[in-house]
């Protein structure tokens, strides 16, 4: 599939490629009015459908809408001290209204906890009047420094939800149903798996007891707080004398709850989803599920698939427009509709109509007499499950395990995405979390190695310098203390005991420079972040490394490669660390073959830095071409599940590994955890928790299945860590 030219890559610069989105989709566009956006039809109309489908949830569980003023008194503000402080910075206050300057100032809502209070104080009287549980459509202004459409804005639109109640094991019971309600929401409809849970102290809602959040993870591995749920208890009741009869005739507090998700939900929804062709959306919040195309004079067929859609609440539209076909289906794309209808005159001749995806752009030619209600609405179905499925997968990959504070903080700064972690509550471990520590003690290496096996190690280094890598290695050397070296572990199988040594990890070493048409790169930068450096300069060569999940020095060790291209294929020369000395190595003084240097042969030697000169090129051509990368690895490889990659070198071209594993019939195949993978027979996958004896064994059983078959001898890629 071709990639839209007027739509940065993701990959490349994701800020970019979001703002071209909301560009060219027409979703949004900048207002004169500083900080503000316009919402144009096809973003409000997305917001229609999130509004329709909330409201139903919210009536159904027995809230009510209702509208407050847009101004608050400066008054109501101050009687919630906490309130009125967290959100001092953001507040805008109107003081003269018309000619005449007002006595009193008055902010515009950023929120309406003060005039729901205010409310309540006014018309509770008893507790047969109790739950009372409304819920706001509106805008709310917060004086924001840095704007982003949808994201974060001045003024926005939103929801929020508030209830009174007449005990706390009732507005608790609330504030979690609520939680519950958006988590729905978000999965059911936009197809966005979340991560629930309460925010600590410092990040709560000002003026809540506690504050539940739905966090979502986008794209480049970046969380969102899509929705909170606060429970207030009776801070609010008694700073408003929210007051009503209880069941004993005493006057007591209600009570409270707020909750509230807002348009940034829409932001969420192109960062999970969207590629770079345009949006992606899910078909049960489309406002347009189907886009028919007729291409020639195919009227009446086009008008009949219309009505049996349109008669059976499939929203649907033709477009009749007078451009290209080829403009359609691009504009199409744009929008994000699901599903895309081609009906031409060529096609209809051999009785046939086309089907086409947007969330896989796949083509289905279909009979034209089929059932295409039933037909259409499995397609929908179908994907509304994958977007789901692969945001899933895409989550999951992305969370990692922590056992120690600064294991955490390690993840942090060197990982995309979350971190499940033990937190023991003091807010003073909340704020070490900003150190940085460069020895950690007892950690996992879980999320050090990609098969993810769970072993420990009793140190593990994290050297952010050349510098810190070679004073460390002079003390371990020095106090005979052992050590293994691991990049980002992507090509290795790690012991299944704890490694009684120290364990130094190089990704924090990863510094990428140009120098005219020379990338420098050292030896810890990940190749898919080396390829988009010298991508987005105009430098062509790397695009066959977009995907390969490992670093610069481990790809030098091992001349990795993939589609018939490798490192040495570019590499000037490399700066090593030798016997306690930086020496510069040029590529015509090393022994390097097919997927082998004589690095591996020599654990002494420690790749520092490469130098690879690359050729000047197009950088839509190598976006393309990373893009079809891309989607040739999602339809041949398993990467919804940990790996290593390809486990087996191919002994001959005509005779792939992957090819040979499948007619030994092994597809599928498991010992323990491990399996061999059913999509692409190279791959071991861990499916459950596998160990790696398990992988070991099968690495073995594929060789003697393969030997006794066709009497080849497989040999392993990947390096086998053996530790006591």
């Amino acid at each position: 599939m071709k990639k839209n030219e007027k739509i940065t890559s993701r990959d490349v610069d994701f800020a970019k490629w979001y703002t071209d989105i909301v560009n060219e989709a027409h979703l949004a566009c900048y207002s004169k009015v500083k900080g503000c956006i316009v919402i144009e039809p096809n973003g409000y109309a997305i917001w229609e459908r999130m509004q329709e489908e909330l409201d139903k949830m919210f009536k159904e569980t027995g809230h009510r809408n209702i509208y407050m003023p847009m101004l608050i008194p400066e008054n109501l503000m101050n009687k919630e001290q906490d309130l009125i402080n967290g959100f001092a910075p953001e507040v805008a206050w109107v003081t003269q209204g018309g000619s005449k300057k007002l006595d009193e100032r008055m902010c515009i809502r950023p929120t309406s906890e003060t005039l729901f209070s205010d409310y309540y104080s006014s018309v509770l009287k008893s507790y047969k009047d109790l739950p009372m549980k409304y819920n706001q459509w509106c805008s709310v202004l917060r004086w924001e420094k840095e704007t982003r459409p949808f994201l974060r804005s001045r003024e926005f639109l939103w929801q929020e939800g508030h209830t009174i109640h007449e005990t706390k094991k009732e507005a608790e019971k609330e504030t979690k149903d609520m939680l519950n309600i958006y988590k729905t929401f978000f999965e059911e409809y936009l197809a966005i798996p979340v991560v629930t849970g309460r925010k600590t102290e410092s990040e709560k809602f000002a003026g809540a007891e506690y504050t539940l959040t739905v966090e979502a993870l986008m794209y480049n591995g970046i969380s969102l707080q899509s929705a909170t749920s606060h429970f207030f208890g009776q801070k609010f009741s008694k700073a408003y004398d929210i007051k009503f009869a209880d069941r004993n005739n005493n006057l007591s507090y209600v009570y409270q709850t707020s909750w509230g998700s807002s348009t940034r939900m829409l932001g969420a929804l192109i960062m999970v989803h969207s590629d770079d062709n345009g949006l992606v959306l899910p078909p049960k919040i489309a406002p347009t599920k189907v886009v028919i195309i007729p291409i020639g004079d195919v009227k009446e067929e086009v008008e009949k698939i219309y009505e049996k859609l349109k008669t059976n609440n499939i929203s649907v539209i033709i477009d009749n427009s007078d451009k290209t076909p080829g403009f359609k289906f691009a504009e199409a794309e744009v929008l994000g509709i699901p599903i895309r209808i081609e009906v031409g005159e060529r096609d209809l001749k051999e009785n046939k109509i086309t089907f086409v995806r947007r969330d896989t752009n796949e083509k289905y030619t279909v009979d034209k007499d089929i059932d295409i209600l039933s037909y259409t609405s499995n397609l929908l179905e179908k994907i509304q499950t994958n977007l789901f499925n692969k945001a899933k997968a895409r989550l999951e990959s992305l969370t990692y395990e922590a056992h120690f504070l600064k294991e955490v903080e390690d993840i942090m700064n060197t990982k995309p995405g979350f971190v499940k972690a033990m937190w023991c509550g003091d807010p003073a471990c909340e704020l070490k979390m900003k150190e940085i520590c460069e020895i950690l003690e007892g950690v996992s290496l879980k999320n050090y190695n990609t098969y993810r096996i769970d072993t420990k190690t009793k140190y593990l280094a994290l050297p952010s310098s050349v510098e810190e890598l070679k004073g460390l290695l002079e003390y371990l050397n020095k106090e005979k203390i052992k050590y293994i070296i691991l990049g980002n572990g992507s090509n290795v199988i790690i012991g299944d005991s704890v490694y009684d040594g120290v364990i130094i990890v190089l990704t924090k070493i990863n510094d990428i420079k140009i120098d005219n048409n020379v990338i420098v790169a050292e030896c810890g930068a990940m190749l898919p972040k080396v390829c988009n450096v010298a991508t987005s300069n105009g430098l062509k060569g790397l695009e066959w490394a977009s995907g390969i999940p490992g670093t610069l020095g481990g790809s030098v060790v091992g001349n990795a490669g993939a589609y018939l291209s490798c490192i040495f294929d570019y590499l000037i020369d490399v700066t090593v660390l030798k016997n306690g000395k930086i020496e510069i190595v040029k590529k015509e003084d090393i022994k390097y073959g097919y997927r082998y240097t004589e690095f591996k042969d020599n654990k002494d030697i420690i790749i520092l830095k490469a130098r690879l000169k690359l050729e000047k090129g197009s950088v839509q051509e190598s976006l393309e071409l990373i893009q079809d990368r891309r989607e040739r690895r999602l339809k041949s490889q398993p990467l919804n599940y940990p790996s290593a990659g390809s486990v087996f070198r191919n002994p001959s071209k005509e005779m792939p590994a992957g090819k040979l594993i499948e007619e030994a019939s092994l597809k599928g195949y498991r010992i323990g955890g491990a399996e061999v993978s059913k999509l692409h027979a190279n791959f071991i996958i861990n499916v459950d928790n596998a160990k790696a004896c398990d992988i070991k064994e099968l690495i073995k059983v594929i060789k003697n299945k393969v030997k006794e078959k066709d009497n080849v001898d497989l040999i392993c890629e990947q390096e086998i860590l053996e530790w006591k």
